[in-house]
């Protein structure tokens, strides 16, 4: 619920209610949400003495008192977008964590930290006994118990909460003590409830049946909760009532909850709400997503505080939105996605809270709705439209204008400059869109332009007018001939996205200008000529020039100073690399298959010694032309960069930042000699010096032969292996998992099929600081233990993939470097291993012997 404003129902609940639990993880202080929700219990803490409980779970409580470590560089965030709150947020933190509490430091295991903290709770709340409770409720030890505690509010003793001991509700057992029942149905399989299950729980005011996580093609999970005799009541005291699948087509007759503030029913059966008209002016939030039984628009005719309508995936709703919509003066939000049917909506322009509509998906709708002036966001993706009206232009307060995949759509009109607060606009896919329209005064407050997809043959010179635009898309815009000069007025411009302009020749001159430019796209830009002065894009921090037919780079291009990442893949007639810029850390040279020579890797030295250890990903994938000394530089700099990371390992640990790992792929077939274990197959076995006492292990370089019979990449990584390390002593094992691939991770194009061919060489190293905070966790630290024997395994992770490998490993140790020769058999042989990988089952194929290589 992170980003979400908290909801009055919440609210209301941690007013009545008599304990609140606060859970201080690692990611608390992160969550918005959570901290309004924190100010809110200390208030009532401070003006109704209600019970405080907070719990420090795998946090130190001085951190959380003072805001230091991760609370401090989570306030820093907040200190940018929610300044005014954060203050607020630090007090409430501060009183809290004064308070007497329970440290999962401390009290361990976490079973009897739970145990405790219930008992804790039951002592302090009179209105209930410890046996009592236990017997209704059922409470469970686990952690995730104690976090349902914070998050459900009301009375906490009163709870049933993440339990598969629901005998209450199947045995009618419930009595009118119970005022909140949470149950999380993943834990159950299916349960037939009583029709008069809810008839003694008279207070029943929070009701919660849920499924976290539950996709909407997951059927057998929607409806877990059967009803087969029906339901004769619900409490009318309701205040919270949501149902994942409510299986029933319409509530009990008797059902008047006159104190309900959130109804949320996904994937229910209902056709209808109420047939009668009833009071429900407390009523902020309806909720019927994918209920798609569902025959009339729920317009309840007295809620007259209705905040929030949510429809998204009922595709049953008739074709007219009714009118009486604009009777909800509250109205803030509307979702009504793929609702298919929905024809026409009506004017809400007496609607003056009116902020988000969502019309997304409505395939019917032919005709853009009249707004209030108050709208922000307005999101008609895949819509019929065939227009956007003059009037548009007078909504100002709009924020952001969703019209993506329009397919109708042909134009829009001029008055759209006119909206200054107008930040995002996004029309791709809007195939029959032929220009932009002229804007005749600047607009500072647009900031993303997303024209993807469009048939634009030129973009009108007054584009300079949009002097705030951080981002400009136009990808795939087939018909783009030319960008105006006027574009370099942009000074603003971050993000340029030219892939897919086939017939895109030029850029336009006075890149210069545009100072902040720090990302570049021009895939597949088969005619586009590459700038003699790309150097002038003084702040370039990625450029992507793949699939395209240029011979060689510009030679200046290493006066890109702030350049870290170049996607040159597929380029299959590029021939040379010039020198490279100082501080690249990705090249991905896939398929560059007349790629003949590189300049010196080992020239890219960094400029400060912090950047030094950034993590290289340097893939030369069936860059099989690559002569002899472009092999063996990139060999000499993987040993120049395992050199740095074992220099400035000690330097990222005493900074507390995440350490380097490298990738290096390149055809060959030769293990690098500095690698002194070599083994067989697809493991290899080494014995340790005693370097878990002094804490001076750094990790693993490894290295393997891998030849792919029929490798390729779809929708993922295909060819990936996953290396397991394991360190062992007689307390048991420690697997330290790391994923590897002829592939670049950082590829913008990884749904395009790829294959590898001939043998290739992968080189990576991992250092023990980058899976410390893992180990420790499991108590398997290698800070920890003393253990004497590692084992490197490498396996295929998914399938269609047959490989033949050869591996070798190495390891990092400041003192101990030269003493490792002794361990060292360097034994080499080859062994073909295919394995044929599907569903997470390995089949062996038979195997053949091979000459060993010299």
């Amino acid at each position: 619920m992170q980003g979400e404003e908290i909801s009055p129902a919440l609210l209301e609940a941690i007013e009545n209610s008599k304990a609140a639990v606060i859970i201080f993880s690692k990611n608390y202080a992160s969550s918005p949400w959570c901290l309004d929700e924190l100010v809110k219990i200390v208030q009532c803490h401070e003006l109704h003495g209600q019970r405080v409980i907070p719990v420090f779970y795998h946090v130190n409580p001085s951190d959380v008192l003072e805001q230091t470590g991760v609370f401090e560089e989570a306030f820093a965030e907040h200190e940018i977008n929610f300044k005014e709150k954060s203050l607020r947020w630090k007090a409430a933190m501060t009183k809290a964590a004064n308070l007497a509490g329970w440290d999962s430091q401390v009290v361990r295991p976490e079973s009897r930290l739970v145990d405790d903290i219930v008992k804790d709770i039951l002592s302090k709340l009179k209105e209930a006994s410890a046996s009592g409770l236990e017997e209704q409720v059922g409470l469970d030890s686990r952690i995730d118990q104690v976090k349902g505690l914070l998050s459900i509010g009301g009375s906490i003793y009163t709870i049933l909460c993440h339990t598969p001991k629901i005998k209450v509700l199947v045995k009618n057992t419930g009595t009118e003590a119970i005022e909140g029942i949470f149950l999380d149905m993943s834990k159950i399989t299916e349960a037939h409830l009583n029709p008069n299950a809810f008839a003694r729980m008279s207070n029943l005011k929070f009701l919660k049946f849920y499924m976290p996580d539950c996709g909407i093609f997951e059927e057998d999970n929607h409806n877990k909760l059967q009803l087969s005799e029906g339901l004769k009541s619900l409490p009318n005291e309701l205040r919270y009532l949501y149902w994942h699948g409510y299986p029933l087509k319409s509530f009990p007759v008797n059902f008047h909850p006159v104190n309900l503030v959130e109804l949320i029913l996904p994937y229910s059966n209902l056709k209808r709400l109420w047939k009668i008209s009833m009071d429900l002016g407390k009523l902020k939030k309806i909720d019927l997503s994918h209920s798609q039984h569902l025959m009339e628009f729920p317009c309840p005719s007295q809620a007259s505080n209705l905040v929030s309508i949510i429809l998204t995936g009922c595709t049953s709703l008739p074709k007219k939105v009714p009118k009486s919509i604009s009777r909800f003066s509250m109205l803030f939000s509307i979702n009504l996605m793929d609702c298919k049917n929905i024809r026409s909506f009506p004017s809400t322009v007496d609607l003056e809270f009116l902020d988000t509509v969502v019309l997304a998906g409505c395939s019917k709708l032919a005709r853009f709705p009249e707004f209030s002036r108050s709208i922000r966001h307005i999101n008609l993706d895949r819509a019929a439209i065939i227009e956007v009206p003059l009037s548009v232009g007078c909504l100002d307060r709009l924020c952001e204008l969703r019209v993506t995949n329009c397919t109708k759509l042909e134009s829009l009109p001029s008055s759209i400059c006119k909206l200054k607060s107008l930040g995002i606009i996004n029309l791709s896919g809007c195939s029959k869109l032929k220009k932009f329209p002229e804007i005749f005064e600047n607009m500072d407050g647009l900031r993303e332009l997303v024209l993807d997809g469009t048939a634009i043959k030129m973009l009108p010179s007054s584009i300079e007018h949009l002097v705030g635009l951080c981002s400009l898309h136009l990808n795939a815009c087939k018909n783009l001939a030319g960008i105006p000069e006027s574009l370099c007025n942009l000074t603003a411009l971050h993000n340029l996205h030219l892939s897919g302009c086939s017939k895109l020749e030029k850029l336009p001159r006075n890149l210069k200008n545009l100072k902040h430019l720090e990302e570049l796209k021009a895939s597949r830009c088969d005619r586009l000529e590459i700038p003699a002065d790309l150097n002038s894009l003084s702040s370039l921090c990625s450029l992507d020039l793949s699939c395209n037919k240029f011979e060689r780079m510009p030679t200046a291009i290493n006066q890109l100073l702030e350049l870290t990442f170049l996607d040159i893949s597929r380029c299959e007639r590029l021939k040379s690399l010039p020198e490279l810029p100082p501080r690249l850390k990705v090249i991905d040279a896939f398929d560059c298959i007349s790629l003949e020579t590189i300049s010196s890797l080992t020239e890219l030295c960094p400029v400060e010694f912090k950047n030094s250890f950034s993590n290289p990903n340097f893939m030369f994938t069936n860059c099989l032309k690559l002569d002899q000394n472009a092999r063996n530089d990139i060999v000499s700099h993987a040993l120049q960069k395992l050199k740095i990371f074992s220099i400035g390992a000690e330097f990222y640990n005493e900074l507390n930042l995440q350490a380097p790992s490298g990738r290096i792929c390149y055809a060959g077939s030769e293990i690098p000699e500095w690698f002194p274990f070599q083994s067989v197959g697809s493991s290899i076995t080494i014995h340790l010096p005693p370097f878990g006492q002094n804490g001076r292990f750094l990790g693993f370089a490894s290295c393997a032969i891998v030849e792919f019979q029929n490798s390729h990449c779809g929708s993922g990584f295909c060819g990936q292996f996953e290396a397991q390390f394991q360190t062992k002593n007689d307390s048991g094992r420690s697997l330290l998992p790391c994923f590897i691939t002829p592939f670049s991770m950082h590829s913008g194009y990884l749904d395009e099929c790829r294959s590898v061919q001939s043998e290739h060489v992968l080189l990576w190293y991992e250092s023990k600081f980058s899976n410390f905070d893992w180990c420790t966790e499991t108590g398997l630290g290698l800070g920890e233990h003393w253990y004497n024997e590692a084992t490197l395994e490498f396996r295929a992770t998914l399938p269609r993939c047959d490989c033949n490998i050869e591996c070798s490993l190495t390891d990092e140790d400041e003192e101990e470097e030269e003493e490792e020769e002794e361990a060292s058999k360097n034994k080499r042989c080859q062994d073909d291993c295919e394995g044929d990988v599907e569903l997470g089952r390995s089949d062996s194929s038979e195997e053949k012997e091979e000459e060993p290589k010299p």
